[in-house]
């Protein structure tokens, strides 16, 4: 019916009214996460109250900009205001790959973007990852986060301030994975040659590397193959 169509609308980061694609609105691309994590915990997916929280905090952000699924919302240099970190389980499933790789391969892992830790948790929790070394473009996000993640784990986690595109890891410095993760928007044309960018600039450091933006492109395009 109409609620179905709706939903497969929200998840593809359409207008509901027009079908107009809205992926570089962030209100669509938080909707679509939104929706992707209820419809998970619907079908039974694993709950805690981190997951809880998360999802409740997507629908009030959702609710004070006014989000129906029509019109424009986040763009431009409003949506550059917003900074919009998830926890939610569709957020967790995009980043498979680089946990894949880090259970597989162990060592010590190179992130390019912190967000909000998801990622340094699950490693270190779940894979043979000894080390994380996290580069953060953000101050304000630096802060935020990583006095939580060094209570937590300690000398494990190391936070640096600086550019993904400028800073250079210690001489001798080697990870078995790299995972680059500093895109707000997926659909941002950008993502492509700077992911690119970024592999070459870290190639002698990396073992392995993958890219949030192109592991996410990659499954909204299965997902909307197997439709």
């Amino acid at each position: 019916g109409s609620d179905c169509r709706a939903a497969v609308d929200i998840l593809d980061k359409r207008d509901i009214d027009t079908g107009k694609k809205r992926a570089s609105d962030a209100a669509y691309n938080l909707a679509s996460q939104l929706l992707a994590a209820q419809l998970n915990l619907s079908a039974g997916a694993e709950r805690c109250q981190a997951v809880v929280d998360a999802v409740n905090g997507g629908q009030t952000v959702l609710a004070d900009i006014g989000f129906e699924g029509m019109g424009s919302h986040l763009k431009g240099r409003q949506a550059e205001s917003q900074s919009f970190m998830t926890d939610l389980v569709d957020e967790l499933w995009t980043q498979r790959p680089a946990l894949e790789e880090a259970q597989r391969r162990g060592g010590p892992v190179l992130l390019t973007g912190l967000g909000l830790g998801l990622v340094v948790d699950a490693l270190l929790a779940t894979t043979p990852a000894e080390q994380v070394t996290v580069v953060e473009a953000s101050a304000d996000v630096v802060a935020l986060v990583a006095p939580y993640l060094r209570d937590r784990h300690g000398a494990a986690v190391e936070v640096v301030h600086a550019d993904a595109f400028a800073w250079a890891p210690p001489p001798g410095a080697r990870f078995t994975v790299g995972w680059h993760d500093i895109w707000p928007n997926h659909a941002d044309p950008a993502c492509e040659p700077e992911s690119r960018r970024l592999f070459a600039r870290y190639a002698p450091h990396c073992d392995w590397q993958g890219s949030w933006a192109l592991q996410y492109r990659t499954d909204e395009a299965a997902a909307l193959q197997a439709r």
